[in-house]
């Protein structure tokens, strides 16, 4: 018997954080509203939390307001310069 284990690398992309905690969805809908009056930038859902048994609002900011990191490949310039077949001083070319 063989066991695939296949990983696949998941994007899960950029985290939420929970504002607020309400216990009907319209309560939660009022608040969301006047959040995104107040907020431009930022993107907010509704979340109902079948565990709590209540609803909670997630807020974010926009992704073209997020700050972009450039993260390094790993490979340096050594790795990458290519090596002539000639040594420094080639014999042959002296009289």
């Amino acid at each position: 018997m063989t066991v695939n284990n296949n990983s696949t690398k998941t994007n899960l992309g950029r985290s939420w954080n929970v504002e607020k905690a309400f216990n009907t969805f319209s309560e939660a809908s009022a608040a969301r509203t006047v959040f995104l009056k107040e907020n431009e930038k930022m993107q907010a859902k509704i979340k109902f939390r079948r565990s709590k048994n209540n609803y909670v609002l997630k807020t974010r900011l926009l992704a073209e307001f997020v700050k972009q990191e450039n993260k390094k490949r790993g490979k340096n310039k050594r790795r990458n310069k290519k090596t002539s077949n000639r040594g420094k001083f080639d014999a042959s070319a002296v009289v």
